[in-house]
C-alpha cells in the first residue's frame, strides 16, 4: 500500500510465534517475513494470514543459489530484488586455498580481510571480536569437510542481512572468475554457485556465501559437510503431503522432491485416503486444520486401516500448544513439526529420520501416548518423535 514495511509488527508477529528477537539488527528483523508462519495480518483469508508467501518465495529463490534483497522505505514504499545467477558470467573473486584445493569467493560479499593475530576468539571459538562487534566465525575446511588448519587468515563475509567471518588456509590472488551454471548431479552441492575451469584443466568452485552463512551452525552442530548431499535411497519413497493451502503444499512438495523423495498431494483428509487406498504411501505429511476430514480423523483412519496401519504420519501445522501435541499423538501420529519453526532441513530431517526406521508394529501399543510425549517432550522445537 505504498506505506513500507512495519520491522516492529513484524517482530511481534514473529516473537509471537516463538522466534527470539531481542538481539536482532534492523535489518535481521526485516528479513523474519521469509520465515515460514510469520505474517501481520490481522484477519487470515485465501490470500494472506499463513505467513508461507514471501517463505516460498525465499525457498524458490535459494535453490537456484540466489538471494531475494529487502530495501525498506517506512512511509514510502519496499522494493523487492531477487538476485540469480545466470548461467555463464565473469565475477571478480578472492581467490582462497583450503587444504590444498582454491575456491573463489565473490568479491562483492567480501567486506574485509584480517590477519589471524588481529581477530580476538571468543565464546568457545564460534564468535571474534571486530572492529568491537561480536561476530559469528568458522573455519571454512571445517565446513567444507576437507582438513582444517589453524592460523590462517580470517574473510569477512556479508550478505544484506548478516555477516560471518570465516578462517582460511591462505589467500592466493584477486581475479576475474568466468563462472559457469552447475548442471545435472552439481546442481545438488550446498554452498556452490556456480565453477569455473582453471587453465591447467582443474575445476574452480565458487562458493555461495548466503548458504555458508545460513549452514555454518547447522554444519558444526551435525559435523556434516556442505558438499554432501543427501542420501539417496535405494528405491525412490513416495511421500504424500495432505494440505488445504495450495502454496504450502506445493512448498512442501517442492523441497521433498529436491530431497530425492517422489510426493503426490492432496487437498484435505477425505481425498488423501482414496489415494491412499488406491496406492500406498511410504510416509503421510499431513496439516491438522482441513475441511472434510482433518488431520487428526486422517491420521487414525491411516492407523485403523489394515494395509495402511504401518505408513509413518508426521503432522506439520501452525497449532503449538501441548494439547494439539498429545491429540496428535493419541490419533497415531509419528512426529510433529510446528509450522512457525519449519525450515526445509528441519522437514527432510524428520522426514529421513521416520522412513530410515523400521517400526516395530507391538511399540504402539507398548509404550502409548505417553510413552510417545516423554519421547518428543511435546514441544514445538522438538520436530520428531520415535514411533
Amino acid at each position: 500500500d505504498g506505506g513500507g514495511i512495519n520491522v516492529a509488527a513484524v517482530r511481534a508477529a514473529a516473537a509471537k510465534s516463538g522466534v527470539d528477537v531481542g538481539g536482532l539488527t534492523e535489518a535481521e528483523a526485516l528479513h523474519l517475513i521469509f520465515r515460514s508462519g510469520v505474517s501481520t495480518a490481522k484477519v487470515l483469508t485465501e490470500e494472506s494470514g499463513r505467513g508461507v508467501g514471501l517463505d516460498v518465495v525465499a525457498t524458490a529463490v535459494a535453490a537456484v543459489h540466489g538471494e531475494v534483497e529487502v530495501l525498506n522505505h517506512p512511509g514510502a514504499g519496499a522494493e523487492f530484488r531477487i538476485v540469480v545467477p545466470i548461467t555463464l558470467t565473469v565475477v571478480p573473486c578472492l581467490i582462497v586455498s583450503i587444504a590444498g584445493q582454491s575456491f573463489a569467493l565473490p568479491l562483492h560479499r567480501i567486506i574485509r580481510m584480517l590477519e589471524a593475530q588481529h581477530v580476538q576468539l571468543v565464546g568457545g571459538r564460534n564468535l571474534a571480536v571486530i572492529d568491537g562487534l561480536a561476530v559469528p566465525v568458522s573455519n571454512l575446511a571445517t565446513l567444507l569437510g576437507l582438513p582444517a588448519a589453524d592460523g590462517g587468515p580470517w574473510v569477512l563475509l556479508g550478505t544484506t542481512s548478516s555477516s560471518h567471518a570465516f578462517q582460511v588456509e591462505t589467500v592466493l590472488q584477486k581475479r576475474d572468475v568466468v563462472v559457469r551454471g552447475l548442471t545435472g548431479r552439481l546442481r545438488g552441492l550446498k554452498a556452490v554457485s556456480g565453477a569455473s575451469i582453471e587453465p591447467n584443466g582443474s575445476i574452480l568452485l565458487v562458493l555461495d556465501v548466503t548458504s555458508l552463512i545460513e549452514r555454518s551452525a547447522a554444519i558444526a552442530e551435525t559435523a556434516v559437510s556442505v558438499f554432501e548431499k543427501p542420501a539417496g535411497p535405494a528405491r525412490q519413497l513416495s511421500v504424500m503431503v495432505v494440505d488445504d493451502a495450495l502454496m504450502v503444499r506445493e512448498l512442501q512438495r517442492s523441497i521433498l522432491e529436491r530431497g530425492g523423495y517422489a510426493v503426490r498431494t492432496a487437498s484435505d483428509g477425505a481425498e488423501a485416503l482414496a489415494m491412499l487406498a488406491e496406492q500406498p504411501a511410504d510416509l503421510v505429511v499431513t496439516d491438522l486444520e482441513m475441511p472434510n476430514v482433518d488431520g487428526f480423523v486422517l491420521t487414525s483412519s491411516i492407523r485403523a486401516h489394515p494395509r495402511l496401519a504401518n505408513i509413518p504420519v508426521l503432522i506439520v501445522s501452525s497449532r503449538a500448544s501441548e494439547e494439539d501435541h498429545q491429540r496428535g499423538l493419541d490419533a497415531g501420529a509419528d512426529g510433529y513439526i510446528v509450522k512457525t519453526s519449519f525450515d526445509e532441513a528441519g522437514l527432510l530431517s524428520a522426514v529421513s529420520r521416520l522412513l530410515g526406521r523400521s517400526p516395530d508394529p507391538t511399540t504402539k501399543s507398548r509404550n502409548g501416548a505417553a510413552g510417545l510425549a516423554r519421547g518428543i517432550g511435546l514441544h514445538p522445537a522438538e520436530p520428531i518423535a520415535p514411533r
